[in-house]
This record gives C-alpha cells, structure tokens and sequence, in this order.
C-alpha cells in the first residue's frame, strides 16, 4: 500500500498530469488535440466562461477499450453508460476558486462531450 502512495506522491511532485494518469493504471494513446486559440476551442465545446487563462489543450482521451480491456465493459455511472473520457489542461485566471466555482465549469464543459 505504502508503495502506490509513494508512486502517487512523485507523480504530483512531478507536475505532469501523465505520470500521475499512468500511476493510477490509465493509458491512451489518444492524446495531444491542440487547439489555436481559444474560438477554435469553442468550435468543438462552446462553453461561454472567461475564466480560461490560456486556450485549453486536450490532454488525451481514453475510451471503453483503453478501461475494460481485460473486463465485461462499461458500468453505468448515474444510468449512463460512459465510453470514453476526455482530459483537459486548463488554465484559469484566478489562483483560487471555490468549489462550486470549479464544479460549474466541469458541468459546462462536460455538457457539451456528451
């Protein structure tokens, strides 16, 4: 147990959100859709915020097969089947936000990766 948190702790150490994601076991090698500016961002998900500091940048995306490759498939989460995830760098202008602040602007942004 020691060892995982040990691994974990490097990981955010490191300030690289891979070694982190690969830490806790998740691999793609769906990465790297980088936006030119913030209105092409907008063009895919058109979230009305200027909270964003910089122009976010798709990190990776795992799907149903980079999750449950040696499993059944998919579990609902809140009666929906999710089959793949997206991973953003965003950069915010504020060094703090509430956590409502910060749950609003997931809700935004996921509203429109459905």
């Amino acid at each position: 147990m020691n060892d995982i948190r040990e691994q974990i702790k490097t990981a955010l150490e490191s300030k690289t959100c891979f070694g982190l994601l690969n830490t806790l076991g998740y691999h793609s090698h769906r990465t790297g859709l980088n936006f030119a500016n913030l209105a092409d961002f907008r063009e895919v998900f058109p979230i009305e915020t200027d909270e964003f500091a910089a122009v976010p940048q798709l990190l990776f995306q795992l799907t149903w097969e980079d999750l449950f490759a040696s499993s059944e498939g998919p579990k609902p989460v809140d009666n929906t089947i999710m089959e793949s995830y997206l991973f953003f760098a965003i950069e915010l202008k504020q060094s703090h936000y509430s956590r409502t602040a910060l749950a609003k602007l997931t809700r935004d942004l996921n509203q429109f990766a459905n």
